[in-house]
């Protein structure tokens, strides 16, 4: 807790603010060390990134259950305001930090038990895994494949192991397949292809868009060399 400590009062730009809120606060203190002895995937966040610090420092952030609705609409209108895919690369990477670190510092002041933990960061992934495809799909729309997009809602994201059995845990990697159905398409067979290369295409953006690696991370690690059991 200490060697995370003095790393992160090292790291800050603004230490005698910080110092500052922590002689002012033992409770936030007190969460800062519990954090620091407890998860150096998480003291890392905040070592990396001391702004992030705002998410354990409001009572209403870590004291209330966030409903994934409310994280879901949260989430897409930071990525509105993202008017490049890059910027929409940031905002995913910068909200994950954050969500991961509230859910944590929720379980370690047993705000939430081990279940809800897990259901926790298992529902923030399917509120990403949504937010990428509709990215995706505005993205889609505005390359010149040839087919219309309308049929889109036959497209779906299936989830496998620990996110299908809502069980992810802090560094998971998230198993999915993606599934279109083109027996519901009424277009010709010229058009179907057309039409499967453009959904080969939003899962390409869906799966760039949470793992590739950029100056601010990946939001997840993605297995999608899986097949269902026939049996």
């Amino acid at each position: 807790a200490i060697k995370n400590f003095v790393k992160f009062v090292e790291a800050s730009h603004a230490r005698e603010v910080f110092l500052g809120i922590l002689l002012g606060n033992q409770r936030f203190l007190e969460v800062l060390l519990s954090l620091f002895g407890s998860s150096n995937g998480l003291s890392n966040i905040i070592i990396r990134y001391p702004e992030y610090i705002d998410v354990i420092t409001t009572n209403e952030t870590i004291y209330r259950f966030k409903h994934p609705d409310k994280l879901y609409t949260d989430l897409i209108q930071e990525l509105q305001k993202a008017t490049t895919i890059k910027d929409k690369k940031k905002v995913l990477r910068q909200f994950k930090k954050e969500e991961e670190l509230r859910i944590g510092v929720r379980y370690l002041i047993r705000e939430t038990d081990l279940i809800g933990t897990l259901t926790d960061l298992s529902a923030t992934a399917d509120v990403f895994l949504r937010a990428a495809f509709e990215t995706a799909k505005e993205e889609v729309q505005k390359e010149p494949i040839e087919a219309s997009f309308s049929e889109v809602e036959n497209f779906a994201i299936f989830g496998l192991g620990k996110l299908g059995g809502e069980e992810l845990n802090f560094g998971s990697d998230l198993d999915i397949i993606f599934v279109y159905d083109e027996g519901k398409t009424t277009l010709a067979n010229e058009n179907k292809l057309a039409l499967t290369s453009k959904y080969m295409r939003l899962a390409q953006i869906i799966y760039a868009l949470l793992t590739e690696m950029t100056s601010q991370g990946f939001v997840y690690k993605i297995d999608t060399n899986l097949r269902p059991d026939g049996n």
